[in-house]
């Protein structure tokens, strides 16, 4: 596993990682559509992990825009109150309207599936400090109903919290990531949610351990490389 300690180093090498040792592969669905077409080849890697340990000083990676989104999506997604769809999506409309049921609302947002669990595990944290048991759960059961395209399900598995050594660390689960289009934003967004613990519980937070089922890049995003 290669180790980081610099946000835009890691986001350099895992990117080249991706355009050089990927596989060429199809998809036949995305997100909730089946049967897209070429453009929706990618060049994949499977059981991609790396750590990051320095998950502070990130921010300064961002142009204003996309941290004012990241400030936002964090905000909804740790909020007590339920919601779905909220306001963030827009700030990147044209990634998340195509998304918008015909109730005007996602298959899920973060909100839903966070809310319900963040105050236990922090609970938890501070009944049992050395707990291997602080785990947020994104990704559902009943997930497994809507595979093949007929809903959007999560990319994210999981987030464990793991207080060591008066750090706080995060194990990040996804069983898929588009490097182009998701997943600097993704580690931005764990990396925050692991300060937001650790500030409730005062203490420091730790590294980002990231694993990853299947990262990989879309045709569409990256012609050249195919």
């Amino acid at each position: 596993m290669r180790i980081y300690d610099n946000f835009l180093d890691m986001l350099s090498e895992v990117t080249r990682d991706v355009a050089e040792l990927g596989i060429r592969g199809t998809s036949d669905s995305f997100q909730n559509q089946e049967g897209v077409g070429r453009e929706y080849d990618m060049k994949e890697i499977l059981g991609y992990s790396y750590e990051l340990t320095n998950t502070i000083d990130i921010f300064n990676s961002f142009p204003i825009g996309e941290v004012n989104w990241l400030d936002e999506e964090f905000e909804e997604r740790i909020s007590d109150i339920p919601i779905n769809p909220g306001n963030a999506w827009k700030r990147r409309e044209g990634i998340w309207k195509p998304f918008l049921n015909d109730k005007g609302k996602f298959d899920y947002t973060y909100n839903e599936r966070i809310r319900p669990q963040l105050s236990i595990v922090l609970n938890e944290l501070r009944r049992n400090p050395h707990t291997r048991q602080a785990i947020i759960t994104i990704y559902r059961n009943q997930d497994l109903n809507f595979l093949g395209g007929k809903r959007r399900i999560p990319c994210s598995l999981s987030y464990q919290f793991l207080l060591r050594g008066n750090y706080l660390n995060m194990v990040y689960n996804m069983r898929s990531c588009d490097v182009s289009t998701h997943f600097k934003f993704d580690v931005a967004l764990a990396c925050m949610l692991i300060n937001h613990v650790a500030i409730r519980l005062q203490i420091d937070p730790g590294s980002l351990i990231h694993n990853i089922g299947s990262l990989h890049i879309f045709r569409k995003d990256a012609k050249s490389i195919f």
